[in-house]
């Protein structure tokens, strides 16, 4: 391989090799802002139970020691019940983000791996170039 061969394949490399830097720096900066995300949902899913907790605790409080109708049982199991639903859903989305940190850690390790790769054919492609020489 002459030099000139060797010089515009090992540009093309570095080329390549800063690309897949750039990848994994923006992969970097997304496992950050989901790292963000989760835990942000996770002070919601607490304050949600925290919530959920002192809204059951009232419920009891107003309902304790009382005879109630069927339709007062009804709207208390209601109240409840809505109650649950709104923790769950903040537990179902603190569960999603927790899955995409799992993906987007997985990217980033990808990513580093092809950077490394990346590195490792420049450093093949000077060593190339230094013996042809």
């Amino acid at each position: 391989m002459c030099p000139f061969e060797c010089e515009a394949l090992q540009q093309l490399r570095l080329y390549r090799a800063q690309k897949a830097e750039r990848a994994v720096q923006a992969a970097r900066r997304a496992q950050r802002a989901v790292e963000s995300e989760v835990e942000q949902a996770r002070i919601a899913v607490e304050q949600a139970r925290q919530h959920e907790e002192q809204s059951r605790t009232a419920l009891l409080d107003e309902h304790q020691g009382q005879v109630l109708s069927p339709r007062a049982l009804m709207r208390w199991n209601e109240a409840e019940r809505t109650l649950t639903a709104a923790t769950a859903r903040e537990a179902e989305q603190l569960q999603g983000l927790i899955e995409q940190r799992r993906e987007q850690g997985a990217q980033l390790e990808r990513a580093r791996e092809r950077a490394a790769e990346c590195l490792r054919q420049v450093e093949k492609i000077r060593v190339l170039a230094e013996k042809s020489l």
